[in-house]
């Protein structure tokens, strides 16, 4: 019976929201980028607010790099090496680099 719970228990975890980390993380006083860290360390959730949908991506007008990377089918290093040399603008956020659809679909129109 205790196989079952925890096996109903990592599934929940597995498909949990960035709405419910950012509650749990509030009734525990912790930051929610915190926790989800944490439940990542453990192997209880595979990401933290995560957007896999190619729909949904192509429906965001801000993208994050690994968003970007998912959309355009490369990998991180090349959307940095993008960012480095001034192929693509980006903006910060604290410590998040953020960039523009626009600015992708800008990217892409010039190399086709």
């Amino acid at each position: 019976m205790k196989t079952e719970q925890h096996s109903n228990s990592f599934t929940l975890l597995h498909s949990i929201s960035q709405e419910q980390i950012t509650i749990a993380a509030k009734a525990l006083g912790l930051q929610p980028a915190l926790l989800a860290t944490m439940l990542k360390d453990y192997g209880l959730i595979r990401s933290y607010g995560r957007t896999t949908n190619q729909a949904q991506l192509n429906q965001k007008p801000i993208l994050t790099v690994l968003e970007a990377s998912r959309l355009l089918g490369v990998s991180k290093r090349t959307i940095y090496r993008l960012l480095k040399d001034g192929s693509l603008p980006y903006h910060k956020n604290e410590d998040r680099t953020l960039l523009l659809r626009a600015d992708i679909d800008h990217l892409l129109n010039q190399t086709t």
